[in-house]
């Protein structure tokens, strides 16, 4: 049975039911202000997770605004190969913290930031395009990863990333991601019952905003990942992605490898000891076989 809507979110579906045919306007503004990130209150668990990482830091600055911010970041172990982890929207590194001391006892360095506009890193807004660059940008100061394993939203940033092939890892595992921008906005759209007229101006308007259209964002076909691996995983049952649709794009690339749960749960399934088991054997193929 579907998760009841909290009140705000059931005063919004009102909103879209009854009103926005006539206050189209003021039902685009209102999904900009709702699909703005919102910064996560980490509980005492997290928090101790993060005192255990070496910090850094370094600048982003922002393909669309030009505008430069101190992103922070985390470092654990000193392994001499390094696997960078990617969170996704309104998420943090801590969503990795089951699998960091499992990467941790194979011997890699574990690396991963806040986003801009996420934890303890600059900025009020950002988006797919600002994520990409962050990324872009860290892979300038530190140099590649070995790795990349990457959450949902955080999954279409890295996959952007690499296909530049001035960027190229050896490994990429994404995790919970939406095939687009679009697909994921759409799910969302849904329990709010938001009008398809009032949908098109919402996706004109971050069109413009992106410079480019909205379809452009989301996750390339294998063949433009630069990658020498590939691992989709997915629970079956997510209520944040379409699961039809990701078996489809999965199965145009056969090039991916998959791996599939039932009942774990969009962000939990970082911390489902098969897929931290299954993300493991996923790195530590290539080493082995390599030995």
């Amino acid at each position: 049975m579907p998760k009841p809507l909290p009140l705000a979110l059931r005063g919004l579906r009102f909103f879209y039911r009854f009103l926005s045919p006539v206050l189209p306007g003021l039902g685009v503004r209102l999904l900009w202000r709702v699909f703005r990130p919102r910064r996560r209150q980490l509980r005492a668990g997290p928090v101790q997770f993060l005192a255990g990482a070496e910090l850094f830091f370094f600048a982003s600055t922002g393909a669309l605004t030009g505008v430069s911010l101190r992103l922070q970041g985390y470092r654990w172990g000193n392994g001499p190969r390094t696997v960078l982890l990617v969170h996704g929207w309104e998420g943090s590194p801590t969503d990795f913290r089951d699998l960091v001391p499992a990467l941790l006892h194979r011997g890699y360095t574990v690396v991963a930031f806040d986003m801009p506009a996420h934890g303890r890193s600059e900025g009020l807004e950002t988006n797919l395009v600002e994520m990409r660059q962050a990324l872009l940008d860290y892979t300038r100061s530190a140099g590649l990863p070995f790795a990349i394993i990457a959450h949902s939203m955080g999954g279409i940033a890295a996959a952007l990333l690499l296909t530049d092939s001035s960027t190229s890892v050896e490994k990429f595992a994404f995790v919970a991601s939406p095939l687009s921008a679009q697909a994921s906005f759409d799910v969302a759209f849904t329990p709010l019952r938001v009008p398809p007229a009032i949908r098109r101006r919402f996706y004109q308007r971050l069109a413009r905003h992106l410079r480019q259209p909205v379809e452009s964002i989301a996750l390339p076909p294998a063949n433009q990942l630069h990658a020498g691996h590939l691992l989709g995983v997915y629970d079956a049952t997510d209520e944040q992605v379409t699961f039809d649709a990701v078996q489809r794009y999965l199965a145009a690339n056969p090039a991916i490898a998959q791996y599939e749960v039932r009942g774990v749960g969009h962000t939990r399934i970082l911390r489902h000891p098969p897929v931290v088991q299954r993300l493991i054997g996923f790195l530590a193929a290539e080493v082995e076989a390599g030995a």
